[in-house]
């Protein structure tokens, strides 16, 4: 039987795709079409769509709003490891 390498990682957009519930639901909340979510996935999420990708995973109320003052699920840091330098780390408070 197969077995994925535990070194193997998702694609950044995974975990978006995980908070929103599925690729469909991250997708109507972004506005796009599911198949550029898709492409996201080999190519990476566009430096300009990743605050709108961290905001789609934040929790929603009852009419489909980000509940206020919720927090995203994923941090944009996550979504674009690769360019620390536009988005850093987040920091984690002090327990």
């Amino acid at each position: 039987m197969f077995r994925m390498a535990a070194t193997m990682k998702k694609p950044p957009i995974d975990k978006a795709i995980d908070a929103a519930g599925s690729l469909t639901e991250l997708a109507r909340r972004l506005g796009v079409d599911p198949q550029v979510v898709v492409n996201w996935r080999k190519r990476g999420i566009p430096v300009g769509q990743v605050p709108y990708v961290e905001r789609a995973t934040i929790d929603r109320d009852e009419r489909d709003q980000p509940i206020e003052g919720a927090k995203p699920k994923v941090h944009r840091s996550e979504l674009r490891p690769d360019l620390p330098e536009i988005f850093p780390p987040e920091e984690r408070a002090a327990a």
